[in-house]
Order: C-alpha cells, then structure tokens, then sequence
C-alpha cells in the first residue's frame, strides 16, 4: 500500500483553543495550529495523509470485547470520560481499508514529530497493535529538535504552507470601557470526516457564552498587541490617560476592582485529535499521545516513557466590569496569548496546576509572557524563521519553562525542553540596553537570565527526572494507560535517589 502523499496545508481558523496544541483548522489528521507541543522532528518531504472515506459505516462498541493489545489499551476502571481505547476501534475495523486508513493517517500525524519514515510494512506491522505500533510513536527529546530542519526544509521547498498570523481585529485604539462591550465572533473549524464514523478535530464549548468567548478574544489581542515591535501596537483609552504596557493596562484593571491570576497548566499534547460517533450521536474520544523518552532507568534497564505533554500560562481576570481567561504559549501558528475553553477540553489529556500566581506575581508574570512572545516573533521576522520560530526557538514547553523561572528560579515542571537559547539572546540584550523604563529593563534583563538558565534536555540534567515526573498530568492511580504507571514508578525511584544524595 502506497503511504505516500502531499502535506496537508496549514489553514487558519480563529480556534486558539484547540487541543491539538494548535490554534487552527487541520486538513484529517494535518497539522493546525500551535500543535504545540511538538510538530517537529526529521521530517520526510513526503508524508501520509489520512483520506476521507465516505462517512456511513456505523461503528458498534459492545460491551465486552477481545481487542489486540496496545500501548494505549485503557486501564480498566480507569478509562476517561467519554472516551474508547483505540484498540477497540481498530478491533472494530479489523483489517479493512478502514483501520488502513485511519492508522496511516495516525502515523502520519505522528512522523511529523517523531521524524519516522514509515512505508507499507510498518502500516501491517502497526494494525496488529504490539511492538511495532508503540515504536512509530515513540521519540526523544533529540528528534523533537532535528524535526524542525525538516519542517523548515519542506516550508522553503514549497512542500507546505507556513503559519499566518492571527488577523487583528481591534483598531490601534480602543477606550477601556469598551473592553465589556466587545462581542468578536470565534470561527470553529468544523469535524473533519477520517473514515467510517471516525472524525478528526474539536468540538465547540456549548457551554461558553457568546459574551465570555469575546471577551476571552478580546483580552488575547489586548495583550499581545499592548507595547508590542513585532505587531501593530494598540493603545487602551483610560479616564485619564492613554495605557500602551501590559502593566499599566493591568494595574489600572486591578485598580477597578478586578483580580488578576495566573498559572502554569499542563496536559497531554492531542497530536491526533481522534473521535468516533456512536450509536446515539455521541462522541468518544480515542486517547492516543506521542511517548516520549525520559533517559531515565530502573535497575532492570527499563526506560521512563512518558507522554509528550503541552504547557501553558493560563492567566484570569475577574471583576465588576470584565471577565476573561486566555493562555500563553509558543505555539506551531505563532506565540502569543490566546483565549480560552472555545472549545471542549478532552478529558483523557489530564489537567494538573503546575504553579499559581497572583496578585503583582500574576502581573509580572503576564507582563514577562508579552515581553518574551514579542521577542520571539521579532527574531522570527528578522531572521526569517518559518513556524514564526516555533521549533527554532523553542515550543510550548521552554516558553512558558523561561516564564515560570521569572517568578520561581526553579527549572519549570515540564519535560523535555529543546530550546535554542542563542537565537534570543541579541534581541534581549538590545531591548534592554534601549529601553525607555526602569521596569523594562530590568523586565528584559531578567527574562535573558532566565532563558539562561532554564537547562534542555538533549543533555541530561539535574532536573531531567523530576520534571518528567511532574509533566504527567494524572494523579496516582488515575493514569488511564500502563505505560504512564510504569514510568511514574521509575522516575519516583530516581528522584528518591536524587533526594537521598543531595
């Protein structure tokens, strides 16, 4: 069977939601938008696509199956909500062009960040579940960086689209008040039909108002727009006064009454993206993630493989007059904050509450993310730097890992980090030395100490196994796949042995 086929296009959506890390429309099984967490890694030029089979085969789930084993088999009395393992789907498919279809399209997906070529055998071996399939999927922090080559390759070549930024939709002035009254639309990309009953995408949060979803786009652009170089800029209109930083825009809120929180989010990357419709219209997720290497070993030589997993600063602002919720990250599209719960949130990626701040912290922290995201997408400019950087610079992970460092001095609580600190480093240092305040200064001082200082792991490093142990967003005894419950067990053991020895 011929896997061969073109890219898909990057297409824009206005979706910054979306949980496959990124925040726009994918063709099945494609690239969107800050696929984020990582859509790097050697890539070939040409890579399978999943095509569209026409929709009608109904898929039944009884209740009790014999399905192949795979690495992502569902715990029993752990399965997610609203989710089916995927080697039930496959069991379902059996091999017809069906489970052809859909598992060239998942690993096709996956090459894009593990940098596998994969060709006819792997698919056969693959539909059986077992060794070969948990292999594709797998990669290391080294891969993750090499891919980037290879995506930046394919961009230049013509192969693929490159990212666009987000269209702006505020004038370059705005009077505060007018903040509340703002009612901007989000464009949900539709599901895309993959094969059978099977579909590609998100679902739209039904429970978001139309008022919280303007509001959550509204304050995203604010503050990518407040100060920037590398966008046009936008001024906010106070009683008595203009308000052109972050700072002074978000003092002025709290001065109103209103709360300023922030913190460091974690949760399985949804490279996938997987659904099936059932009998009744609903639909089940069909949990899948890219692993991960740890460098991590238990005394029998088994490696720590984790989930590749997506952070994000998440930053709230609640009072008498607006009420908003946005993230930041660098992501596949762009860096930058984006708004919040557009769309349904799977609950098979996990949550876990990494850091909280608040208060001047949570402003210090929103502030840092709009200096560093700007100063990305400058030297992505500058340099001509595809994906507007992402990769080349770093990803979601070292993004908000620099932020974090900020506030806390420690190394963050994500794995792995790939950052190329170099490449920032002039643009920090020239905006420090010509900024007009104190405040920035010292803002841009200390964002380049940070990035500094944050370790990657293409090299092993104190914080390696620890920080892999944090990523994993379950609780203990919640993981829903074995794999995660064995990793915990060996990185619990190394970091006991770490404690122990310091």
């Amino acid at each position: 069977m011929d896997l061969q086929g073109t890219i898909p296009s990057l297409r824009r959506a206005h979706s910054a939601d979306s949980y496959l890390e990124t925040t726009e429309e994918r063709t099945p099984l494609g690239p969107r938008r800050p696929i984020d967490t990582f859509k790097h890694q050697d890539v070939s030029p040409t890579l399978p696509i999943m095509s569209t089979v026409p929709v009608g085969v109904s898929l039944y789930v009884p209740a009790h199956v014999s399905a192949p084993a795979t690495v992502f088999a569902l715990l029993p009395g752990r399965e997610p909500e609203n989710s089916i393992g995927l080697d039930i789907v496959l069991q379902q498919f059996g091999s017809s062009i069906h489970a052809q279809t859909m598992l060239s399209g998942l690993l096709g997906q996956a090459s894009l960040i593990t940098g596998k070529k994969i060709d006819a055998g792997d698919l056969t071996s693959a539909l059986h579940g077992g060794d070969r399939l948990t292999a594709l999927l797998q990669t290391t922090p080294q891969q993750i960086s090499s891919t980037t080559k290879g995506l930046d390759a394919l961009i230049r070549s013509g192969a693929m689209h490159d990212s666009v930024p987000t269209a702006l939709r505020l004038p370059a002035q705005i009077d505060l008040n007018a903040l509340s009254l703002l009612r901007e639309k989000p464009t949900y990309a539709a599901l895309k039909p993959v094969v059978g009953e099977v579909y590609y995408g998100d679902i739209p949060n039904a429970s978001l108002s139309e008022e919280q979803a303007a509001h959550n786009i509204a304050l995203a652009e604010v503050l990518n727009r407040l100060g920037a170089q590398s966008v046009e800029p936008i001024m906010i209109a106070a009683e008595d006064r203009n308000l052109s930083t972050v700072q002074e825009f978000l003092d002025v809120l709290i001065a109103q009454g209103h709360t300023i929180t922030a913190e460091v989010a974690l949760r399985i990357t949804n490279f996938a993206d997987l659904k099936v419709r059932v009998a009744d219209g609903k639909y089940l997720d069909i949990p899948a993630a890219i692993m991960i290497g740890t460098g991590i070993y238990d005394t029998a030589g088994k490696e720590a493989v984790v989930p590749v997993v997506h952070s994000e600063l998440v930053i709230s602002v609640t009072g008498p007059t607006f009420n908003a919720r946005i993230k930041w990250f660098q992501g596949m599209d762009e860096t930058g904050f984006f708004p919040c719960d557009l769309y349904e949130a799977p609950p098979w990626l996990g949550h876990k509450i990494a850091a909280q701040f608040a208060g001047s912290d949570a402003v210090k922290a929103t502030q840092s993310a709009q200096h560093l995201g700007d100063v990305i997408r400058t030297v992505a400019k500058q340099k001509n730097l595809s994906l507007q950087g992402y990769g080349q610079t770093g990803v979601c992970n070292d993004s908000v890992a620099v932020v974090q460092h900020v506030l806390q001095h420690t190394d963050g609580s994500a794995f792995p980090y790939v950052m190329r600190d170099p490449l920032l480093v002039d643009e920090l240092q020239q905006r420090a030395t010509s900024a007009t305040s104190e405040q920035d200064r010292i803002g841009y001082e200390t964002l380049l100490q940070s990035i500094l200082a944050v370790p990657d792991d293409l090299q092993p490093n104190a914080s390696q196994a620890q920080r892999a142990l944090t990523s994993i967003p379950w609780a203990p005894g919640q993981e829903p796949f074995a794999f995660v419950v064995e990793a915990r067990r060996i990185l619990e053991a190394a970091v006991a042995v770490q404690t122990s020895e310091s």
